[in-house]
């Protein structure tokens, strides 16, 4: 009489389980991979902070000089009115948005020298920034 071997556990039960368990390691590796591979592109990271802080650097020419995303929200570029012909002084930044805006953007001057005062609203609707050096 042949003695037949017993096994507790059927060889293709051992591998799915054995697969089930690299499946589970491997998965969260996988996921993690493609989130920074996500968050380390450029371009994805230039889209969200576009949502998220949209900005624009302007000069006193209403050149757009980099648009960081705020142009979508805006009906042109920022017009700048000067108090004097010598475009030194006193001067008006009026900005028109897209939709209403219940609070006025926020602008700060890369030079140090310039600082808005005040903004109120204006026609329809603009937000209009004051500069009074004097």
């Amino acid at each position: 009489m042949a003695e037949s071997k017993k096994t507790l556990i059927n060889p293709s039960t051992l591998a799915l389980i054995m697969a089930i368990i690299v499946g589970l390691y491997a998965l969260p590796k996988f996921i993690d991979s493609r989130i920074n591979s996500a968050i380390n592109d450029e371009e994805f990271v230039r889209k969200i902070a576009s949502h998220v802080r949209p900005y624009i650097i302007f000069d006193t020419n209403e050149t757009i000089l980099v648009d960081g995303g705020a142009m979508q929200y805006l009906q042109g570029s920022p017009k700048i009115r000067f108090a004097d012909k010598d475009l030194e002084g006193d001067f008006q930044i009026i900005v028109t948005p897209k939709d209403y805006l219940s609070q006025a953007p926020l602008i700060e001057s890369l030079c140090t020298c310039e600082f808005i005062d005040s903004s109120q609203r204006g026609k329809g609707l603009e937000w209009i920034y004051y500069n009074n050096s004097g």
